[in-house]
């Protein structure tokens, strides 16, 4: 059985995918799911630039800008769908454990090696 990835380049070089209408179906889902989660305005800057606001949790909102609408969407989702910046080593490793044990019970590691990691 051929993996995603495979399945992909094959649709690909056969025809059945073009590049283009996957990149545009890709910014679309991006925009979507920024408007959904993106409670402030996007507006134009008379130089081409938009810009708009995002505020973290217990802080001052934040002014970002990017030199075209797609750019922006990008960051923002980003900003939304990913906050590993805001994760802290303890939070990392937390997670990790977490991801090791549902591994154990799935059998793809023993539980032993899990203990062994927890005491590293």
């Amino acid at each position: 059985m051929l993996d995603a990835l495979s399945i992909l380049q094959e649709a690909y070089e056969c025809g059945i995918l073009d590049a283009t209408e996957v990149a545009i179906k890709i910014n679309m889902t991006k925009e979507n799911y920024v408007k959904e989660h993106h409670p402030y305005s996007i507006s134009s800057r008379q130089d081409g630039r938009y810009i708009t606001t995002i505020k973290k949790e217990d802080e001052e909102r934040q002014q970002i800008a990017a030199p075209s609408y797609v750019e922006l969407i990008s960051k923002l989702y980003e900003y939304y769908s990913d906050r590993k910046s805001d994760y802290t080593i303890s939070d990392l490793y937390e997670m990790w454990i977490e991801k090791r044990e549902k591994q154990s019970v799935e059998d793809t590691i023993d539980i032993k090696t899990v203990k062994r990691d927890e005491q590293h």
